[in-house]
């Protein structure tokens, strides 16, 4: 299942954070695929029950194949000069032109039946360290 695209990102992510799935069910999963805007380097990982379970897989950040998020100043200087339906269709468009989006795999460990999948973001950066829009389950 694809979590459905947005046009923010879903979660600014900082070293040290997790996101938990509870009921998951992981049959024939063998990969994520988690779109994301890389910022800084660092491992996401793929856990089974909590921050501390086992590992079920993991793949490395590198902020090289993504380019910095837009200044949000840039839009407060847009919305305050048009119209807010203007604005809006601005800042669609401006969005979508913005390429900065990475699709990264995260092979997984074969397990079956419903688990709580957590996926747990390390790395040294003191700030943002990825923009998370959505992961995707592959089929083994």
């Amino acid at each position: 299942k694809r979590y459905p695209e947005t046009a923010l990102p879903v979660m600014m992510v900082r070293p040290g954070q997790a996101l938990h799935y509870a009921g998951v069910d992981l049959t024939g999963i063998g990969a994520l695929t988690l779109r994301v805007r890389q910022q800084a380097a660092g491992t996401v990982e793929a856990r089974l029950g909590g921050r501390e379970g086992r590992l079920l897989g993991q793949v490395s950040l590198d902020p090289a194949n993504s380019v910095p998020a837009p200044a949000l100043e840039q839009y407060r200087v847009i919305t305050e000069s048009q119209s807010h339906d203007d604005a809006i269709d601005i800042r669609d468009a401006q969005l979508e032109a913005y390429t900065g989006w990475s699709e990264v795999r995260l092979p997984l460990e074969p397990i079956d039946g419903a688990q709580e999948l957590v996926l747990v973001f390390t790395g040294d950066a003191e700030g943002v360290m990825v923009q998370f829009d959505w992961l995707e389950f592959i089929a083994r």
